[in-house]
């Protein structure tokens, strides 16, 4: 009998739609307004008013049409668990020959599957690397430049490619053996301005009145997009900065906030990071929360971790697992989600359902 009952479990399970495990979604506005309830998907790419690009059962599809319930598969192509859509371009290989290349948000091939690695969009052009991929990382690449439209600026001959602005003219920075230099897109032309050797490294441009960080013996400091030394290396650790506020440590590992427009260093307090120019992260007793303009309490420190969505809504985490905040004033519109999906150019976000 039991023998009986076992292969009858087996059947019955045999015969169960094979995708009764996808996992299911609400959907979200930045506003913080539920939009759709129990989305079933394994994986979501992308949200907007009228498209939801997913993935289930290995399958791509794009969602259209009201609710999202009509949809339509895309063959041939793969995407990696982590990519995201960015400028309109999400990055998808083929299986067969693992060649990458970038689809649109109708989930047309807009630039085919010829590349070795590629990056994410930084507005209209990304970085893709040239060598051979078929070992594990760390990969021995080169590395060059093109637009939105597949169109090659820069070939693979250099050792690093960072964007800094990838609007219509471009910057970004090449390095290509010792040699560093910001290259500036004025029309159809180029401008290059090289970088003095003493610059160890520079990382990256992170939001701060359009200035680069780079390394010298140690230390960070600041340089403006023409090369011209803004504020000298002195920082031991540069950890997060606003519009015109950094946030750095020294070398006893204290944390201090140094205002650019200003000069003033005061004591950072228990600030961790900034979410925007006036939104504050901050931490005590190991629990994070949110001040605004003139230390005013936003999100009481009582969560794990928080991911800014918008100045009024946040992704926070408890025990409890993911919820929906809207600050102010400070009040959970939905809790107990397993994990979430946001994308930077989308008005739309995700959260999973337990």
């Amino acid at each position: 009998m039991r023998e009986h009952y076992s292969i009858v479990l087996s059947l019955l399970l045999m015969f169960q739609p094979i995708d009764i495990y996808a996992s299911k979604w609400d959907i979200y506005s930045r506003e913080g307004r539920l939009i759709l309830e129990n989305f079933e998907a394994d994986i979501i790419y992308y949200i907007d008013e009228s498209r939801i690009i997913a993935r289930r059962n290995e399958s791509i599809l794009i969602h259209t049409g009201y609710n999202y319930s009509d949809y339509r598969v895309i063959e041939d192509i793969s995407v990696s668990p982590n990519a995201i859509f960015d400028s309109n371009r999400m990055a998808v290989y083929d299986s067969k020959t693992l060649k990458y290349g970038f689809i649109d948000e109708n989930g047309q091939i807009v630039i085919p599957m010829v590349f070795d690695y590629v990056e994410t969009f930084v507005g209209d052009y990304t970085v893709f690397g040239c060598g051979d991929t078929s070992g594990p990382p760390p990969y021995s690449l080169t590395y060059g430049l093109m637009n939105n439209s597949g169109k090659i600026l820069r070939e693979c001959r250099y050792n690093e490619i960072k964007i800094l602005d990838g609007n219509s003219n471009p910057i970004y920075i090449t390095k290509k053996g010792l040699q560093q230099s910001i290259v500036r897109r004025n029309g159809v032309r180029d401008h290059i301005i090289h970088i003095s050797d003493q610059f160890q490294t520079v990382l990256s441009g992170i939001n701060t009145l359009d200035l680069i960080i780079y390394a010298s013996d140690g230390r960070y400091g600041y340089i403006d997009y023409n090369g011209n030394v803004v504020l000298k290396p002195i920082f031991k650790r540069i950890i997060s900065s606003s519009y015109n506020k950094i946030l750095f440590a020294n070398e006893e590992s204290e944390w201090f906030i140094f205002d650019i427009s200003t000069g003033d260093i005061n004591d950072a307090g228990n600030a961790v990071g900034f979410l925007s120019n006036d939104r504050t992260l901050i931490v005590s007793e190991n629990k994070q929360g949110v001040l605004g303009n003139d230390s005013e309490v936003l999100v009481k420190p009582i969560y794990d971790s928080i991911f800014s969505i918008s100045d009024s809504i946040y992704i926070v985490k408890d025990l409890s697992g993911y919820g929906l905040l809207s600050s102010p004033p400070s009040s959970l519109i939905r809790k107990n989600y397993e994990s979430f999906h946001s994308n930077a150019d989308s008005e739309y976000f995700a959260l999973e359902r337990r």
